[in-house]
């Protein structure tokens, strides 16, 4: 759960009466871009794919689709602006990065901030967003549950975000919402054991167990920062077969107690054993829900993790109904794209132990268009976490092919030295491309093979490493910052590989990835919306 730093939230005509409070169409300001991809964009240019002759282009959706954020019962951080702390760990964890493609492809997004959801303020919004609600908040009215019922058997759709245990009391306050709609609620913790772990600790969990249905079409792996489980009956997405419920622990009157409600992380007598739903998706009259186990899945950090930026879109289209927001080649070529290369059972960009590399990948997406996984191809730049990585025969083909394209690749770290093996990585390669020229400066070494793309190796390796590079949610102090500014030039210089690709041919219907403020303007009203013009 970490952080995206924007450009400051525009708010745009706000509306306040005395039962629905303030509602806003809002925007918020897209990460800023680095030096060279703000030269390609200006030029209206993008990167295509390795071996693709043009980018999709961005769908424009019609302006009936329409979103309610639901900010009376839960925080929701869709803006940054003046006053905001960009490392306040909720902030950090804001959903920006989904909402902001959403209204690039013409969803109209709302957010009501008090009052009370009712019939007259549901009407007109195909889907109801509902993050994790919070103790510090009103609780659902009897009214609004009704409404709600009413609200989806009629044909509306609820999305909710839920998280582990009964963390901010967040389950308790959902009982009687979510019972009035049929579904049991859990207070467990959704616990893995190796290799479905992504570091040492049980929470942090690959996904890869999934039911056949529009929200899971096409996933492969999805990871919780630490989730709870969801009604078995409607589940779609599951853990293993080793992993089990932690129940929560509380004190009489939560004396003691912190608001995260954690278990003891380990199985006792009575706690149940997986497999365990943790996505579900149910049908409900004419009317769809989905909840999602882990509000840290979509969060600006760890959206681009894995296959959760998928499951995002899917979950959108099926509850909107509209199936256009289910392609994903947007999103992924929204922006031109880095890949960190991670194998789940084997995690380094999503581990959050000292060893691993979680902060450094969480610290490039604020600035950069970068996702984690296990798929290497049609990446702009390829980021390995450690030159003793080995790679499949299929991952390492892909690679090859990374490199005659002449893109780039940056590797953590360790450097080579004179006296010892080439390590895993650049062994593998050689194999291939034979022995690389290496030419080296004070802070990186650099491998060419002619005819191909760079291998990049920034020296050091511990100094990447989540001991010394701060989590999201803590701001680097002057060290930290000089070492994360070496990692973004590094790995904005390496971006220029794909130019010249870029020079061979504009295409006609290309559409360049948005500039800072490059968002359409949505005019607030209490029950329609429409575009400013």
């Amino acid at each position: 759960m970490r952080t995206h730093v924007g450009s400051p939230g525009v708010t745009v005509g706000s509306v306040s009466d005395g039962t629905h409070g303030e509602i806003y169409n809002v925007m918020n300001g897209f990460p800023r871009q680095t030096s060279i991809l703000a030269v390609l964009l200006a030029l209206g240019l993008h990167v295509p794919a390795a071996g693709a002759a043009r980018r999709p282009a961005i769908t424009h959706h019609p302006p009936e689709i329409s979103v309610l954020v639901d900010s009376i019962h839960a925080h929701n951080a869709l803006r940054l602006g003046p006053g905001i702390d960009a490392y306040n760990y909720h902030v950090a964890y804001g959903f920006r990065h989904a909402f902001d493609y959403l209204r690039l492809q013409g969803v109209q997004v709302t957010e009501v901030t008090s009052g009370r959801l009712d019939e007259k303020l549901l009407e007109g919004h195909q889907m109801v967003f509902m993050n994790l609600v919070s103790a510090d908040l009103p609780p659902f009215l009897v009214s609004e549950i009704f409404a709600i019922k009413h609200y989806i058997r009629s044909g509306g759709s609820l999305l909710v975000i839920i998280d582990h245990s009964n963390c901010y009391l967040h389950a308790y306050k959902l009982m009687p919402l979510l019972d009035e709609l049929g579904i049991e609620v859990k207070t467990e913790i959704a616990c893995e054991r190796a290799p479905y772990t992504l570091g040492q600790g049980n929470g942090w969990i690959a996904i890869s167990r999934f039911t056949p249905h529009p929200v899971t079409r096409g996933l492969r792996t999805i990871a919780f920062e630490t989730g709870g489980t969801v009604d078995d009956r409607y589940a779609v997405a599951w853990t293993s077969s080793r992993s089990w419920g932690d129940q929560w622990r509380v004190h009489p009157y939560a004396e003691g107690d912190t608001m995260g409600f954690y278990g003891n992380w380990k199985q006792d007598p009575g706690e149940r054993s997986g497999p365990l739903g943790v996505v579900l998706a149910k049908q409900l009259g004419r009317g769809r829900i989905v909840i999602l186990g882990d509000q840290n899945m979509m969060g600006d950090p760890f959206i681009n993790y894995a296959d959760n930026y998928r499951l995002w879109l899917n979950s959108v289209s099926w509850l909107t109904g509209d199936s256009r927001l289910a392609n994903v080649d947007p999103y992924l070529n929204w922006r031109p794209r880095i890949r960190f290369y991670d194998q789940y059972v084997h995690s380094a960009f999503g581990n959050s132990d000292s060893d691993g590399f979680y902060n450094i990948f969480a610290a490039v997406g604020r600035r950069m268009w970068a996702f984690a996984g296990d798929d290497l191809t049609s990446q702009q730049v390829i980021v390995f976490a450690d030159t003793n990585c080995t790679l499949s025969g299929d991952d390492l083909a892909a690679v090859i092919r990374h490199l005659r394209a002449r893109r780039a690749i940056v590797v953590l770290g360790p450097a080579i030295t004179a006296d010892a093996p080439l390590p895993a990585l650049l062994s593998q390669i050689g194999a291939k491309l034979g022995k690389p020229v290496v030419d080296s400066d004070p802070t990186k070494q650099t491998c060419r093979w002619p005819g191909y793309g760079r291998l990049i190796i920034l020296k050091g390796h511990e100094v990447y490493q989540n001991g010394f590079v701060p989590p999201p949610e803590t701001a680097p102090d002057e060290h930290q910052q000089v070492l994360l500014n070496t990692v973004i030039s590094t790995l904005e210089n390496a971006m220029k590989d794909a130019v010249p690709a870029l020079l061979k041919g504009r295409v006609a219907n290309a559409h360049p990835a948005p500039l800072p403020g490059a968002h359409p303007i949505w005019r607030a009203k209490t029950g329609t919306q429409s575009p400013v013009s």
